[in-house]
């Protein structure tokens, strides 16, 4: 039976039936092709903490740590207003990260922190070549091509519909949508890379229950959440005066006065009733 003879209402019902199976198929197929899974091996687990948060966070979360630690180990200085990196010295081992945002934010005063992030994206380069040796991120773009092919695959099958209806003059505008919605999503799985292998992922959840504050590096790119760069690190704050001891009881004789009198002069104590005459 040719499928693209059946009533509007009919092939609805099949063709949404197709898509949710062809979804379920494309979102497994993303996690099945993003590399084997397993237990980590020591060496996948004796990240350090930059590179961990390159793993959790991407580059935008391997910035921030190294804005945190260098802050921290107090070599680089945020002002008062929390918008300019200010360097303070150069570290001892520091990491390809930490070299770059000391050398983006050099000389004092310092500059912006958005143009320091933008002076620094390349220095996670070193970081991600070892992220893809350990296998931990995604190392073939089928994990991408093959789940938009086959939406791709459902979206034709919908067009040659509506070509079908739109010459027989049926309405065709609900199936319509439906093909967009496929083609969209096609184009969000292609373009739309994994940030972590399936061995990355199950890396970053052994190393989150080892050292619960990872949970809060960073998140997978293109999501809402708010870095965790400091708005306050290392700053220089004022403190309220101190107040002079005053013994308890005392009074400065300056401002001692005399209490006032009972009444004021010239003023006696009077009848303000009316006189009553015989």
């Amino acid at each position: 039976m040719n499928p693209y003879d059946l009533q509007g209402p009919a092939f609805l019902g099949l063709y949404v039936l197709l898509l949710s199976l062809t979804a379920a198929a494309a979102a497994w197929l993303r996690v099945r092709l993003g590399g084997p899974a397993g237990v980590p091996s020591p060496s996948q687990l004796q990240l350090p903490p930059l590179e961990a948060a390159l793993l959790s966070g991407g580059v935008r979360g391997a910035f921030d740590a190294a804005v945190v630690r260098l802050a921290s180990a107090g070599l680089l200085e945020v002002d008062a207003t929390g918008r300019t990196l200010c360097p303070r010295g150069t570290p001892r081992g520091a990491s390809a990260m930490e070299r770059a945002v000391l050398e983006a934010a050099s000389p004092p005063p310092g500059y912006p922190i958005a143009d320091v992030w933008s002076r620094v994206q390349g220095a996670a380069t070193i970081g991600e070549a070892r992220l893809a040796s350990l296998g931990l991120r995604p190392s073939s773009g089928a994990v991408q091509v093959v789940p938009a092919a086959i939406l791709w695959g459902v979206a034709l099958f919908g067009l040659g519909k509506i070509a079908v209806g739109a010459s027989r003059g049926r309405p065709v505008g609900f199936l319509t949508v439906l093909v967009l919605l496929a083609v969209l999503a096609g184009f969000w799985l292609l373009l739309g890379r994994p940030a972590r292998s399936r061995m990355g992922d199950a890396v970053l959840a052994t190393l989150q229950r080892r050292h619960d504050g990872l949970r809060s590096v960073g998140t997978v790119p293109g999501e809402t959440r708010k870095p965790t760069t400091p708005h306050r690190a290392a700053g220089v704050r004022s403190e309220p005066p101190v107040s002079e001891p005053v013994q308890i009881g005392s009074i400065d004789a300056a401002s001692a006065t005399a209490e006032p009198p009972d009444e004021p002069p010239q003023m006696r104590a009077r009848s303000n009733g009316l006189r009553v005459g015989p």
